[in-house]
């Protein structure tokens, strides 16, 4: 269950409600299970809200292929490739997308926790829609409608979200 890899991958003794507390309406947690089965190219991708929670299987081989396809045109070896944009889409669609939630815009700030194929790219980079059209100042980014906040384990988050509710911030100085 979503419980358990909450418990699993935070090292706390923390319930799923107490996740929940902590995000806004507008904020999800992305889990992605990054355990594989032998055989088996599925991951599960859990959207932890603060009043649901969706799974959705995720084809781990095909979505990383298309993650090579992007990584490939940003390289800076290989100047002159077009961005590929369908691999852009096709990322999107087929992790986030799927999720109603995110669809329907309601939630549009992501945590995301993963150690897998996700932190291969900046997600800022993937395009919510298909497009073929230049300029690509006009293309559909994700992170003109999403932030996306990469956090190590849900231990992280919790401890960010304690930092910013205490006095710490305020008495602290850098400089």
């Amino acid at each position: 269950s979503i419980d358990d890899l909450l418990l699993q991958r935070s090292g706390l003794l923390i319930s799923l409600d107490d996740v929940q507390d902590l995000l806004a309406s507008d904020e999800g947690i992305i889990v992605v299970n990054d355990t594989l089965r032998p055989g088996y190219d599925l991951s599960v991708a859990s959207l932890v809200t603060k009043n649901s929670i969706d799974s959705e299987e995720i084809s781990w081989y095909y979505v990383n292929r298309e993650i090579e396809k992007i990584r490939k045109s940003l390289d800076l070896d290989n100047l002159g490739n077009d961005f590929d944009t369908d691999a852009a889409n096709y990322v999107w669609y087929n992790t986030f997308f799927q999720f109603g939630k995110i669809r329907s815009k309601e939630i549009t700030r992501l945590y995301i926790v993963s150690s897998n194929f996700l932190d291969n790219i900046p997600l800022s980079l993937l395009i919510t829609e298909p497009t073929k059209s230049w300029p690509w100042s006009d293309w559909s980014w994700a992170y003109k409608d999403y932030s996306f906040i990469r956090a190590p384990s849900i231990r992280a988050f919790i401890a960010s979200r304690e930092i910013e509710n205490s006095d710490f911030l305020e008495k602290s100085f850098l400089g």
